[in-house]
């Protein structure tokens, strides 16, 4: 009785998914061009990350400060102010605040009358919940 059997060599997941035009580039490449092209999709990975969180920190910016008012104005600000002040493309919590409390305090802040927002609220009340004017700055390249 022989313990060892032949198989034929077969891939089947080879056979079943054809390399495509951008597989047979990728392996063309030398160790610094895998390493730009994985450096590159970490940061995306990253960017799409942040990104997320940013939506939940601004949300949780707008419950922690009432008075911010959300206008066109205010954000063009407070995104002008961490683009080219804090030097960041996705704000955090902490660099949202920071952004909000220098404009504020220098007089370039718009906030809400005392007593909050006045009168009905705008918009169908069934519609899904209202996303902030703010949106994170893609960096491209």
């Amino acid at each position: 009785m022989s313990w060892n059997y032949h198989v034929p060599y077969s891939d089947d997941f080879a056979d079943r998914n054809p390399r495509t035009k951008e597989d047979v580039a990728f392996d063309k490449l030398d160790a610094q061009g895998v390493l730009h092209v994985v450096q590159r999709a970490m940061a995306a990975e990253n960017e799409k990350v942040a990104t997320e969180q940013f939506y939940k920190d601004v949300e949780t910016f707008r419950h922690m400060n009432p008075a911010y008012l959300d206008s066109d104005f205010n954000k063009n600000a407070m995104v002008h102010h961490w683009t080219h002040v804090l030097g960041v493309t996705v704000p955090t919590l902490a660099e949202i605040e920071e952004t909000y409390f220098a404009l504020r305090e220098s007089g370039s802040a718009t906030a809400q009358p005392e007593g909050g927002r006045q009168g009905k609220p705008r918009g169908d009340p069934h519609k899904t919940p209202h996303r902030s004017r703010f949106a994170p700055m893609r960096q491209c390249g």
